[in-house]
Parts: structure tokens; C-alpha cells; sequence
């Protein structure tokens, strides 16, 4: 009895242990952080170079990874870009950006194109800017076009000087990037 005792208490012990150590800590920024990320969004003169790239699998992308297309640490969820150049620009109403994209293209852009990125240069429809105070970030979401295709972008932005950005394409699949943010010179 004395050992179903003991045996119950390390296991209570144990269990409160791991539950305690699972708990996700919460990451405090300062004031000066918040008016910094603010001034950084209401100036609408930033870039984002992304470091990682997160395609939508699908059976092609995963054929490609079985097949060894990927390079050691990369797979059909999440490539690394560090060393390939990459940016999206917002300088005021206006949007520019050179993105690789992995993934699949539903409807062909132009006959004899070699644009295989995401390539971006024109005017932003549809912006919204919402701090979300919950979470700590800025939310950016709008529209932008390049010929025929239609680009709904959703950005999100931390204190920490990181971003998130999810890009939907009439012609591709989804595709996110994360990497730093900065102000444009």
C-alpha cells in the first residue's frame, strides 16, 4: 500500500511538473517597443526580408521533397531563404516586391514569361490597419495587382521587429514568409 502511495505522488509530482513547464510564457514588450512598432507602421515606409517561406503542400511539392529537390533542412512545408534576395517594400500607397514562391500555378500569367516569383510594383487597394491589442502586433491586410493577377496580402507585424505575411493569388497557391522588418532609407 505504502508503494502505491508513493508511486501516486510522483506521478501526481510529475504530472504537475510537465503540465507547469508546458505553459506558454508570454513575451512582454515595453512602451518604447509599441510606440516604435506604431511609428514604424503609420510612416508606411518599411521592408520585410523574409527568411523563411511556408508553400501550401500539395502531391507535387511533396514528390519534389521525396525526391530529394530540397536542400538538407528544407522540406515541402518550410524553406529557408537566408542568402536568396527577397523583399516586399511598402513606401506610402504603393507596394513593391520580388518573392520567391514554391508552389503550384492554377492559371498560366503571360505566354513566354520567366517570372516565377511573386513580382510586384503598383498602387495598394484596400488597406486596413488594425492593432490587435491582444496579441501585440499590427495587422496589415489589401490588394494589389500585377497585370492580370490579384494579390490579397495579410501582414502581420511584432514589436520585435519580425513579420508574417500570408499571400493569395488568384492564379497560385497560398504562400507565407516570415523574416525581419525595417525601415526603408
Amino acid at each position: 500500500m505504502k508503494i502505491l502511495k508513493t508511486s501516486t505522488l510522483g506521478l501526481l509530482l510529475t504530472a504537475f511538473i510537465f503540465l507547469v513547464s508546458c505553459g506558454s510564457s508570454k513575451v512582454k514588450y515595453t512602451d518604447e517597443d509599441l510606440k516604435a512598432l506604431r511609428e514604424l507602421v503609420d510612416g508606411k515606409n518599411f521592408e520585410i526580408e523574409s527568411d523563411w517561406a511556408y508553400p501550401l503542400p500539395s502531391i507535387g511539392l511533396n514528390s519534389l521533397s521525396n525526391a530529394g529537390f530540397f536542400p538538407p533542412g528544407n522540406n515541402a512545408n518550410q524553406i529557408n531563404l537566408i542568402g536568396n534576395a527577397n523583399y516586399l517594400r511598402i513606401e506610402g500607397d504603393s507596394v513593391k516586391a520580388q518573392l520567391p514562391y514554391y508552389g503550384e500555378r492554377q492559371i498560366s500569367s503571360s505566354y513566354g514569361s520567366n517570372d516565377t516569383g511573386i513580382l510586384l510594383n503598383g498602387l495598394i487597394k484596400d488597406l486596413i490597419i488594425d492593432f490587435n491589442e491582444k496579441k501585440k502586433r499590427y495587422e496589415l491586410r489589401f490588394q494589389a495587382n500585377q497585370d492580370v493577377e490579384i494579390y490579397q496580402v495579410a501582414i502581420n507585424i511584432f514589436p520585435n521587429r519580425q513579420a508574417q505575411m500570408n499571400i493569395n493569388s488568384t492564379h497560385r497557391t497560398n504562400i507565407a514568409y516570415r523574416g525581419d522588418i525595417k525601415t526603408v532609407e
